[in-house]
C-alpha cells in the first residue's frame, strides 16, 4: 500500500486538498504482507509457544 507521504510526495496544499480517495487507495498484495510481516515484531516469545505446543501435545484441542 502507499503511504500517504509517498501519494503527496511533489503536490501542493490544493493538489492535495483535491485529491480523490479513489485514486489513493491500491488493492492489497501479498508483497503488502510480506512488507508487514517483516516490519512486525512477534507478540509471543519462543519460550511461551514452547509451553503452549507441549498442552497441545498433552491434552489436545477441543
Amino acid at each position: 500500500m502507499n503511504s500517504v507521504r509517498e501519494l503527496v510526495r511533489g503536490l501542493t496544499v490544493d493538489e492535495m486538498r483535491t485529491m480523490s480517495m479513489e485514486n489513493c487507495i491500491k488493492p492489497t498484495t501479498a508483497s503488502d504482507f510480506e512488507k508487514a510481516i517483516d516490519r512486525t515484531s512477534p507478540s509471543v516469545c519462543a519460550a511461551d509457544i514452547a509451553k503452549y505446543e507441549a498442552w497441545m501435545e498433552e491434552f489436545g484441542s477441543f
